[in-house]
C-alpha cells in the first residue's frame, strides 16, 4: 500500500462467502511482507480492513511501517493495520 497517501483496501464478501477473506502466509516458504503507511494523527495510517474472517498460516507474516514523506513525528498510541469482522485465526506469528 505504498503509494505516499494513506488509504483503506476493502475486502467485501457476500454471505455465501466461505473461508477465510484474506489470509497471510502458507504452509510453508517465505513469509510476505505487509507494507502499510504512517501519517500524523489527522491522516492515520493505511488500513485492510475485511468483512469477513482473516487467517494467519504457518509461515506468519512481517509487517513493515513507513512514515509519509514530511512527516516528523508520530502520535503515541494505538493504530489498525487490519480489521476482520469475523474475526483472526490461524496459527503463525509474525516475523
Amino acid at each position: 500500500m505504498v503509494d505516499g497517501a494513506i488509504s483503506t483496501f476493502n475486502l467485501q464478501q457476500q454471505n455465501s462467502f466461505t473461508g477465510a477473506a484474506l489470509v497471510i502466509g502458507g504452509a510453508s516458504g517465505a513469509v510476505p511482507t505487509l507494507t502499510f503507511e504512517i501519517g500524523n494523527a489527522a491522516t492515520g495510517t493505511d488500513q485492510i480492513d475485511v468483512t469477513k474472517s482473516a487467517s494467519v498460516l504457518a509461515t506468519g507474516g512481517k509487517i513493515t511501517i513507513d512514515a509519509l514523506a514530511g512527516d516528523t513525528s508520530l502520535t503515541s498510541g494505538s493504530y489498525n493495520l487490519i480489521t476482520a469482522a469475523g474475526g483472526f485465526t490461524g496459527t503463525g506469528g509474525n516475523a
